[in-house]
């Protein structure tokens, strides 16, 4: 399960990985909005700050979902090589890296144009990945 916060419309978005969902929810009211339907096991949640789109690995699928939280709505999927599992927007050049489950891999996607820029292969398995001043940290599970 994760988290993430719009700061442009206050709410909170949570993967639900059992139901395949993503759950608004109003922090003032501490009610959820609605569900929006992704992928199959959504596990991890970006949020980019210069388009205001939100990305969310499916673990079950191998595509990530982009919502746009002005209508709550999936608006695109991004196709992977491999599952999805851990994810981190870097604002510094506008790339999602993406930890591809147990395939030794990560994706560099640019949000600009949806578009897998490269595939860089690690050795240890990828799981959870942060962006931390300018540095790439992954740590393995």
């Amino acid at each position: 399960m994760d988290i993430v916060y719009d700061p442009n419309n206050n709410y909170l978005y949570v993967t639900n990985t059992g139901s395949n969902s993503i759950s608004v929810i109003n922090p003032s009211t501490n009610k959820v909005i609605t569900n929006i339907k992704v992928g199959k096991s959504p596990y991890a949640i970006a949020y980019d700050y210069h388009n205001g789109y939100l990305y969310v690995t499916n673990s079950g699928s191998q595509f990530i979902s982009v919502i746009n939280p002005s209508t709550n709505k999936v608006i695109e999927n991004i196709t992977l090589k491999y599952y999805s599992y851990g994810i981190v927007y870097d604002p510094n050049n506008n790339y999602i890296y993406v930890t591809n489950f147990y395939s030794g891999t990560v994706s560099i996607i640019s949000t600009s144009s949806s578009v897998n820029v490269l595939l860089i292969s690690i050795i240890l398995v990828a799981v959870i990945i942060t962006i931390t001043v300018e540095l790439l940290v992954i740590w393995r599970k």
